[in-house]
């Protein structure tokens, strides 16, 4: 955290500020990603995703015959 604390801070175009520290970003990377966001994270809705096309495909193949 002190790397985070010790670079500049980054501004936006939209003007908000933000910090540069490769932890900063690595925190905030993971939170999207994995199962901690609010949503679930990325990873979670592509696993959701990835149900969904695999029900769509058995549903399609029973259909088939």
């Amino acid at each position: 955290m002190e790397r985070g604390k010790a670079t500049p801070p980054i501004v936006a175009a939209d003007g908000t500020v933000e910090k540069a520290g490769l932890d900063v970003l690595l925190k905030r990377v993971a939170g999207e990603v994995s199962n901690k966001g609010d949503s679930g994270g990325l990873l979670k809705r592509i696993k959701d995703f990835n149900m969904f096309l695999e029900r769509a495909a058995s549903a399609l193949e029973s259909k088939k015959v």
